[in-house]
């Protein structure tokens, strides 16, 4: 559907920005787990910053569909891209957007 491709493509919009040229590596089965290891490599935000941190620095970013609940969080390696888009489509219907 349109709106899932819209939110895709501002969602890797957004990852782009913060990872270069790897986000050309996205597909839909790129995990959450590589995403955050593409920021830490790409040095996006300040190497001192632990992997929480990190998290939390590119949710700030990337706003509410990077945030993941405690129980998806803990298995950031089964969270894939398109699950990303997937609630981020949910939450915006949820608002009536």
């Amino acid at each position: 559907a349109l709106e899932y491709r819209d939110i895709a493509y501002e969602l890797a919009y957004g990852i782009a920005k913060l990872v270069g040229p790897r986000a050309k590596h996205l597909t839909p089965e790129t995990t959450y787990a590589e995403i955050v290891g593409w920021l830490k490599s790409e040095g996006a935000f300040a190497d001192s910053l632990e992997l929480v941190e990190l998290v939390i620095a590119a949710e700030e970013e990337l706003g509410s569909a990077f945030e993941l609940p405690d129980k998806l969080a803990a298995h950031p390696d089964r969270v894939t891209f398109r699950d990303l888009v997937l609630r981020q489509a949910k939450s915006q219907n949820r608002r009536g957007r």
